[in-house]
């Protein structure tokens, strides 16, 4: 177990139940949030380990949140380990917010997923960068729920 607890902000409960029962057997504490102004308060008031972010908070920009984070009067977890975990992640998104990120995870996610970037960031462990001059060939369309993962630098993209 860690000292302090995860915080997962997503607006999607179906989600968050999931990725509390992923989580339950070896984090204490993962406290939910489902909006901005709820997850700056937690953040002000609570020292967390890792912060799981989605990006679209019922239409607000959860990026807000990493905005939030950067103003020096937030200190609590200024440097808190943030993991972006969205069904909208694109190659030029991660590339501008790579700085700002520990990992990113595109939705859905399996419990290895998630997981295996916790233990990676909360261990410290280096990820290598993603070859952006690597040729996805993410096909457009209707959503389908992959069979498959590989990982792909910090992105565990799903074909």
């Amino acid at each position: 177990m860690y000292q302090n607890p995860i915080l997962l902000v997503d607006d999607d409960q179906d989600f968050c139940n999931l990725v509390k029962q992923y989580l339950s057997n070896d984090y204490a504490r993962i406290d939910v949030c489902s909006d901005i102004e709820n997850a700056q308060n937690h953040l002000n008031e609570t020292k967390y380990d890792a912060l799981l972010l989605d990006l679209n908070l019922n239409g607000q920009n959860g990026g807000e949140i990493l905005r939030f984070l950067r103003n020096p009067e937030h200190s609590l977890n200024r440097d808190v380990p943030t993991i972006i975990v969205s069904a909208h992640l694109t190659p030029e998104f991660i590339a501008k917010n790579r700085q700002k990120c520990a990992d990113f995870l595109t939705k859905p996610i399996s419990d290895h997923d998630i997981l295996g970037a916790l233990q990676r960031i909360l261990n410290n462990q280096e990820i290598d960068p993603p070859d952006l001059a690597l040729d996805l060939n993410l096909n457009e369309g209707p959503c389908v729920w992959p069979s498959k993962t590989e990982t792909i630098g910090h992105v565990r993209m799903r074909a």
